[in-house]
């Protein structure tokens, strides 16, 4: 995509083992990912800023036909706290050029992309509206999840927030993760819509006073919960996936599943029997334990010492906030 907003390209190389790399402008301050304590600092109106370059970004790879489908906050780059780009082009397709597989960091993946439909310009607006959570509280959207990842975000779970606390913002962060792609908004809507409120001194305000609030217990140290960057990402077991879905009654009304959609998940699952997980530890450390591999097993088809560590010693350490 040929835009003045995006790194720029000083060219392109080979790495040892013969495959492509493009040599970019150097970011400062490395991803969204590594900034995460300086986001929870910052006032609303450079927030909205931040939020309206990474818009500025999709808005215009939307426009050349394209889907990024490897959204997430590892791939925005920033210069400083006022200036980011959308990298990692390299899983983004044309729309007219789909295949079958699902790629990824599961927390940002759209719940219709984890049930095998295409993936849309509203699965990009669903990894938006996780990436707006992370911006409103400075934390990891690792952090919500626990086990049953997969299962979460197709059966409606999405990043917890008090409810007591809406505004202007949190409905307009509801509205990009809605479970119907169709009811999302589009990049060109959240980039007016941006503009618009950054410029608007009231509600600027209104959220400057915002304090967001969260049970401390949701964020506290999480032992078992690995980040799973997906490449025909987890399938399940149909009586795991009823017995899970009859237990979790906290799932949103807005995004509940009726019961065609899960019969309808099941045999998605059963179809996806072969299916593999690709596990990446660069976002959360793991501490190797039976707990992981018991759920990988399950869920993975592939042993524990092969996909989810290398280095055995690294332990999840949760950051606090000061």
């Amino acid at each position: 995509v040929k835009n003045p907003s995006f790194m720029k390209c000083y060219g392109v190389s080979r790495n040892e083992k013969g495959n492509y790399i493009l040599v970019l402008k150097y970011a400062a301050l490395g991803s969204l990912r590594q900034n995460l304590f300086e986001l929870s600092q910052m006032n609303w109106k450079d927030k909205l800023s931040l939020l309206l370059c990474i818009i500025y970004d999709l808005v215009a790879i939307h426009s050349q036909g394209i889907i990024h489908r490897d959204f997430h906050s590892g791939n925005i780059l920033l210069d400083n706290l006022h200036s980011a780009y959308i990298a990692d082009f390299g899983l983004s397709i044309q729309y007219l050029k789909q295949d079958d597989e699902v790629y990824g960091v599961l927390p940002f993946v759209a719940p219709e992309v984890l049930e095998k439909k295409s993936y849309t310009t509203a699965s990009d607006i669903y990894s938006f509206g996780i990436i707006m959570w992370v911006v409103l509280y400075g934390e990891s959207s690792t952090c919500y999840f626990k086990q049953n990842q997969f299962l979460d975000i197709v059966c409606g779970m999405r990043p917890k927030f008090n409810e007591a606390d809406s505004n202007c913002y949190i409905e307009l962060m509801k509205n990009c993760w809605h479970q119907d792609p169709g009811s999302r908004p589009t990049a060109d809507y959240l980039c007016e819509t941006f503009k618009s409120w950054r410029n608007d001194e009231q509600i600027i305000s209104n959220l400057d006073s915002f304090k967001p609030n969260i049970d401390s217990e949701y964020f506290k140290k999480l032992d078992t919960i690995p980040k799973c960057y997906s490449k025909r990402l987890n399938n399940s077991i149909p009586d795991e996936l009823r017995e899970y879905l009859s237990k979790n009654t906290h799932i949103p009304s807005e995004n509940l599943l009726n019961s065609d959609q899960i019969e309808d998940l099941i045999n998605i699952v059963r179809k996806n029997g072969d299916n593999s997980s690709i596990i990446n530890t660069d976002e959360i450390d793991i501490s190797k334990n039976d707990n992981i591999s018991e759920l990988y097993n399950r869920f993975g088809r592939r042993s524990y010492d092969e996909n989810i560590i290398e280095n055995e010693s690294i332990q999840i350490k949760k950051r606090k906030i000061q």
